[in-house]
C-alpha cells in the first residue's frame, strides 16, 4: 500500500491551502510589509512638508494697539490757594469814609467832590467778575447735632401756685352724691341729687359743701342702638347755707365711670313685633291658598311686613334709672370759696 500524505478520506472536503505553495505565500507577506512601510514614509513626509516653514519659526501676530484719543489741554484751574493772575483783588473799604449817596440822575455825588472816587471807578468795582470755586461741603457728625432753639413765639406753660388750699376743691375730685328724681332716657329733662356728706377742701381742713346740698343737671335725648350709658352734665348745686356754685361738670357712675348705666330697654315687641304678626299672616294665606288648589289663583307676597319693619328702626333704646342710686359728680374745674368763706382768729 502506498503512503500518500495529502490523500483525502473519501467523503472529506479539500484543504483549503491546496493550490498555495509556502514560497508564494512567504512573498506576498513581504510584499505587504513593503507597502506598509512606504505608506508611513510618505505620510511623515506630508506632515513635515506642511509644518516646515522658511525661517524655522512660527511667527507671531503683531500686538494690538489701543486708537489714540485726542483731548483737548485745558489748564488748571483756578483755586483758593492759587487764584490766577485774572482774580479780582478784594479791598477793605476805609470806615472813615462815608458811602457816596445817588443824585436824582443816578450818578454818585463823590465823583463832583474834591478827593472822592470817581463814578467811572465805582461803576467797574460793581461789574468786576467774581470767580465762584466749588468746596466740599462738611458732614456733620451726629452727635453734633442740636434740636432747634425754641423760638419766642413759641406758647410755653408756665406753673403757678394754686393759692390757699384752704378754700379749693381741685379738678378731678370726686363728690358722691345720691339721685333724688327718677331718669327716663325717653325725653330729655333736668335731674337732682344731694350730697350725702361734707365735702372738704382740698387740705381737708375747711367743710366746703355741707351735707345736704342741692345739685342739679340736665340730660339730653335717649340712647342710639348699641348704647347703654347715658350722658348727664351737672350744672349747679346749691349748699344749706345759700351758696351757690356753677359746677358745669359731668356726671359719673360710683366707681366714676362717665355717664350713666341702668336697665335698657331695647322695644323688641315694638320694633319687630308687627313685622313677624303680618309674617305669620302672609304665610297662613299663602297656605290656604295652595291648598285650594284653583288653577290661575296665584297668591302675592305683601309688603306689610317690611313696612312695619322699617318703621320700628326709628325706635331707640330706653334707659331707665330708679332713685336713690348712687352717683360721682366729677370736678371739671377748680372751685374757688374764698370770695364766700373766710377765717377769723378765735
Amino acid at each position: 500500500m502506498i503512503d500518500r500524505p495529502y490523500a483525502q478520506a473519501p467523503g472529506a472536503e479539500p484543504p483549503l491551502n491546496r493550490g498555495i505553495s509556502p514560497i508564494a505565500g512567504a512573498q506576498r507577506r513581504r510584499v505587504g510589509a513593503v507597502v506598509v512601510f512606504g505608506g508611513l514614509v510618505v505620510g511623515c513626509a506630508a506632515l513635515a512638508a506642511f509644518g516646515w516653514t522658511p525661517g524655522g519659526t512660527t511667527p507671531t501676530p503683531p500686538p494690538q494697539q489701543p486708537a489714540r484719543q485726542v483731548v483737548a489741554f485745558e489748564g488748571l484751574r483756578p483755586t483758593l490757594d492759587q487764584p490766577g493772575p485774572d482774580a479780582p483783588q478784594l479791598v477793605p473799604a476805609d470806615p472813615a469814609r462815608p458811602v457816596p449817596a445817588l443824585d436824582p440822575q443816578g450818578t454818585s455825588l463823590a465823583a463832583s467832590t474834591p478827593g472822592g472816587r470817581s463814578a467811572q471807578s465805582d461803576e467797574s468795582v460793581r461789574r468786576a467778575p467774581l470767580l465762584a470755586y466749588s468746596r466740599r461741603v462738611a458732614v456733620a457728625a451726629p452727635d453734633m447735632i442740636r434740636p432747634p432753639a425754641p423760638q419766642a413765639d413759641e406758647p410755653t406753660v408756665k406753673a403757678r401756685r394754686l393759692g390757699d388750699r384752704n378754700y379749693l376743691i381741685l379738678a378731678g375730685s370726686s363728690l358722691p352724691c345720691v339721685l333724688q328724681t327718677a331718669m327716663d332716657s325717653t325725653t330729655p329733662g333736668p335731674v337732682t341729687c344731694v350730697i350725702p356728706s361734707d365735702v372738704h377742701s382740698d387740705n381737708g381742713a375747711l367743710v366746703l359743701l355741707e351735707k345736704g346740698t342741692r345739685v342739679s343737671g340736665e340730660y339730653r335725648t335717649g340712647l342710639k342702638r348699641g348704647q347703654r350709658r347715658l350722658h348727664v352734665l351737672w350744672t349747679r348745686a346749691v349748699t344749706p347755707n345759700g351758696i351757690v356754685l356753677q359746677l358745669t361738670s359731668p356726671a359719673a357712675d360710683a366707681l366714676g365711670r362717665a355717664g350713666f348705666d341702668g336697665e335698657v330697654d331695647h322695644h323688641f315687641w315694638e320694633r319687630f313685633g308687627a313685622g313677624l304678626l303680618l309674617t305669620v299672616v302672609d304665610a297662613g294665606a299663602s297656605g290656604v291658598t295652595a291648598a285650594l288648589d284653583t288653577p290661575g289663583l296665584v297668591r302675592l307676597p305683601s309688603p306689610a311686613a317690611s313696612t312695619a319693619l322699617e318703621g320700628g328702626r326709628d325706635i331707640s333704646p330706653t334707659l331707665r334709672k330708679p332713685q336713690g342710686s348712687e352717683v360721682t359728680i366729677m370736678a371739671a374745674h377748680d372751685f374757688d370759696f374764698s370770695e364766700v368763706y373766710g377765717l377769723k382768729a378765735r
